[in-house]
């Protein structure tokens, strides 16, 4: 049996702990940042999100593992009877963490791996090599619990065409989901209209191939592909996320970032972040934030602002046309 992803249901929180982080990835910003949340900040956070009927926190950073004292937050968590979920570049399916990976209140877990050959992920993202074997090991008893398994691949030029390697992977038959998420920022701009030709062909290729594996979930279709650049820039996010005028995904969830910003969700665009949060926990208490969120969103503060460029098919869209103009 399938287990429901908890991460999309309603009730989610998502914490990232810190941006230090022990991998270098080129396409991410958060490593070169040492904001770092205090572990008071975090408790007080935990505790106001369990007394106001939030169910699942999922812990992300930076690798949240490295942030010191994240398992007695896990302990916390499971004591407030709030399930939890993490993100990990591979780290925390060491078998140093079996502690980790056996908790009671484990709900999901997700890999970050953007290419299936493992020694040229391990160099991509300056990271030490970890055993397929290993993660298989972790997965298939994970999978086996009902623990919801997922890896995240950030698509990008360079590895598109890589993907047909992913379902020979030792793990892929205990994995439930395969999300591939555009890469942001300068790399995105590297998209040419053939190499989204031949990625369309490829994710149709793997949508459509032998199982057992897990669902694919990619930033095609989009509705928004053939609309000029200037009126993607200024659209609402995705169809599939949008209810009326308001986006559907901070309604049902929230992320708190190392920074201490109180936002909608982790796919904001961050120059905007003050300005579309809830507030920062350097400057109020949790519940206070989480009360000026629910009075936000009653009035529907979103329905005016700029669409959010990082929704999978628009930020797509955004950046093929862009190699266009």
């Amino acid at each position: 049996m399938t287990p429901t992803d908890p991460a999309g249901l309603p009730g989610t929180a998502y914490l990232s702990l810190q941006n230090p982080c022990n991998a270098s990835c080129p396409m991410c910003l958060s490593w070169r940042d040492d904001s770092a949340l205090p572990i008071a900040a975090v408790r007080d956070t935990v505790r106001a999100l369990a007394d106001q009927g939030w169910q699942r926190l999922i812990f992300t950073g930076g690798e949240f593992v490295t942030y010191p004292g994240y398992d007695s937050l896990l302990a916390l968590a499971t004591d407030l009877g709030l399930d939890h979920g993490f993100i990990t570049n591979g780290t925390a399916l060491d078998p140093a963490y079996d502690a980790l990976l056996d908790s009671p209140g484990l709900t999901k877990v997700v890999l970050s791996r953007d290419f299936a050959d493992p020694a040229r992920h391990a160099k991509w993202r300056k990271l030490p090599e970890f055993s397929d074997e290993t993660i298989a090991d972790v997965f298939a008893r994970l999978s086996g619990r009902g623990v919801f398994c997922q890896v995240n691949t950030v698509l990008m030029p360079s590895n598109a065409d890589a993907l047909v390697d992913f379902p020979a992977l030792p793990f892929w038959t205990s994995l439930h989901l395969w999300h591939l998420i555009p890469v942001k920022g300068p790399m995105a701009r590297r998209w040419t209209h053939e190499a989204r030709e031949r990625f369309a062909a490829t994710a149709e290729a793997l949508e459509h191939g032998p199982g057992p594996g897990p669902t694919l979930v990619t930033p095609l279709p989009s509705g928004f592909a053939e609309l000029p650049l200037a009126d993607i820039r200024g659209s609402r996010p995705t169809e599939a996320t949008v209810q009326g005028r308001s986006c559907a995904v901070e309604r049902a969830q929230i992320y708190v970032d190392a920074s201490g910003h109180v936002l909608p969700c982790n796919s904001i665009a961050w120059e905007e972040r003050r300005t579309v949060g809830f507030g920062s926990l350097h400057d109020d208490p949790a519940h206070v934030i989480l009360d000026r969120r629910r009075r936000a969103l009653e009035s529907d503060h979103n329905s005016e602002r700029r669409g959010c460029h990082a929704c999978d098919p628009l930020n797509f869209a955004v950046n093929a046309s862009a190699s266009r103009v």
